[in-house]
């Protein structure tokens, strides 16, 4: 179990790449053979830092306890032409959704693990080279040999934003934790006080034959956006949520304005996200009578477009909202592979553009080439016929002495 104390989703770290290898300085020096020559190998490659991708990771906890991380580093090179072991790359696992930026948040983003596919984070040392490296025809005992470069270091700052395709969001008790468990059978805390989800929470929905990926939010209270209460500091989490389900308790006197500051709130922390399809669910609604709802639904109507009255329990109105973001999201994919497949032809017409400039400018280069081998060959020959005529004058001078 994973108190809140311990949900860490942004931390800093250090990485330091592997040295590489000193090369040796060495002369071969045998009974039969007593100068045999330089033998000195060259050292080892030193190891790299990579940060790959782990869907059984939900956080960066580990990383609070072990704040640099190091690559090996490379062995030196020895005699008999003996090459250094290379120091073994160190692989970092981190949770889907990590950002990875250098320094901090305002340094450049070095990567984003998505999958599972690795970044490169931090490259070793090249190796040195030993003194049989240097040895040539006039220099045959060179007694130089260079040492292995060092690793890349740096300072990372990591942050982790969950990848869920739905956010649930609302005023602490509007009921975000019962939808999810309703929908999603997930193991969430409810209770009848304030604050009970205490961290962002993941659960998976299979509706209609479609995975569907819902993420639950702690309550936000007016001022969140300037670090009040809890929810302001998971926010970040629904950047990448594609819908978000803003939920007001309808048995409230104030629902309408719990919307209101909901959206203010979300606006501020970024305006991004407001730009995002929102659904309004009015939650409770097996607390009050039909005309309640259906007046609550209207005044709502008029400012927003997709509402929906919600009774988690007695699971009222869930599949139309259900409905809706799965319909939304296959949507949505059409266009993104639509919008895919565009940019794919695009790329593929501009390696075309470039594959026709390149091998225009290396027929260029070749013709050059030609040019100017035919002109060194009239050259040659203009030469050799310059010489012949000399020789021919030569001879026909010395045949009339």
């Amino acid at each position: 179990m994973i108190l809140m104390s311990q949900y860490i989703d942004r931390i800093g770290i250090i990485v330091k790449a592997g040295n590489g290898g000193n090369g040796c300085i060495s002369f071969r020096c045998e009974s039969r053979e007593p100068q045999g020559g330089p033998d000195g190998g060259d050292g080892g490659r030193g190891g790299s830092i990579y940060i790959k991708g782990n869907h059984n990771l939900s956080t960066l906890v580990d990383f609070r306890y072990r704040k640099v991380w190091k690559a090996e580093n490379g062995r030196d090179g020895s005699s008999c032409l003996c090459t250094g072991r290379s120091g073994e790359d160190l692989i970092i696992e981190v949770p889907f959704g990590t950002q990875i930026y250098l320094g901090d948040e305002s340094g450049d983003l070095l990567g984003e693990i998505l999958n599972d596919k690795k970044i490169l984070i931090a490259r070793g040392g090249k190796r040195g080279l030993g003194n049989k490296r240097f040895a040539k025809p006039n220099f045959q005992t060179p007694r130089i040999a260079t040492d292995g470069d060092k690793g890349e270091e740096k300072e990372l700052k990591l942050i982790l934003k969950k990848i869920a395709d739905v956010g649930v969001v609302g005023k602490p008790n509007a009921g975000k934790s019962t939808l999810v468990h309703v929908i999603s059978n997930a193991p969430v805390v409810i209770a009848d006080y304030p604050f009970s989800t205490i961290k962002p929470k993941l659960a998976h929905v299979k509706h209609h034959n479609k995975d569907i990926t819902f993420i639950d939010i702690p309550g936000l209270i007016e001022g969140a956006h300037k670090g009040k209460g809890l929810g302001h500091q998971f926010l970040q989490h629904i950047e990448r949520c594609k819908v978000l389900l803003h939920l007001a308790d309808i048995s409230s006197p104030d629902f309408e304005q719990d919307i209101e500051c909901i959206m203010t709130e979300i606006h501020e922390y970024d305006p991004k996200l407001s730009e995002k399809v929102s659904c309004i669910c009015l939650t409770k609604c097996d607390l009050v009578d039909e005309e309640e709802i259906e007046e609550a639904k209207a005044k709502v109507k008029q400012k927003y477009k997709n509402v929906f009255c919600l009774a988690s329990w007695d699971k009222l109105g869930i599949n139309d909202m259900l409905d809706f973001v799965h319909d939304y999201l296959i949507e949505l994919r059409k266009k993104e592979l639509i919008d895919q497949e565009a940019l794919e032809k695009e790329l593929i017409e501009q390696n075309r553009i470039e594959k026709e400039k390149l091998e225009k400018a290396e027929i260029e280069k070749q013709e050059r080439k030609k040019a100017v081998l035919e002109r060194k060959a009239l050259e040659r020959a203009a030469i050799k016929e310059e010489a012949r005529k000399e020789k021919l004058a030569k001879e026909a001078e010395k045949s009339e002495n």
